[in-house]
């Protein structure tokens, strides 16, 4: 019975129109889905696209410490080099405070 009554509108409208409208509803479904997959498809490229700034910026923070890293230590042997500094015999030592 509750099938008979589901199925009755149906019963005032040709076969064309349902057609038209089972069409309809197929191109829409295919639309929503080829949007579905190309949201994706822009989330998964943006995430690699993340991860290869993440890397990158990681690569340059490691290069950059170790340039510092290497001046400091060229800095330093000078340092040893000439400390104690003597004028008139009065000592001078050279301190250095780095901040990074």
């Amino acid at each position: 019975m509750i099938l008979f009554l589901t199925l009755f509108p149906l019963l005032f409208f040709s076969c064309d129109t349902v057609n038209s409208i089972t069409s309809s509803v197929r191109s829409t479904a295919n639309s929503i889905s080829n949007t579905a997959n190309q949201t994706t498809k822009t989330i998964e490229d943006t995430q690699s696209a993340i991860n290869d700034v993440k890397k990158t910026s990681e690569k340059a923070q490691n290069t950059t410490k170790k340039k510092i890293i290497s001046k400091v230590k060229t800095y330093f042997t000078y340092l040893k080099k000439i400390n104690p500094f003597s004028v008139n015999g009065i000592r001078i030592y050279f301190i250095v405070v780095i901040q990074i």
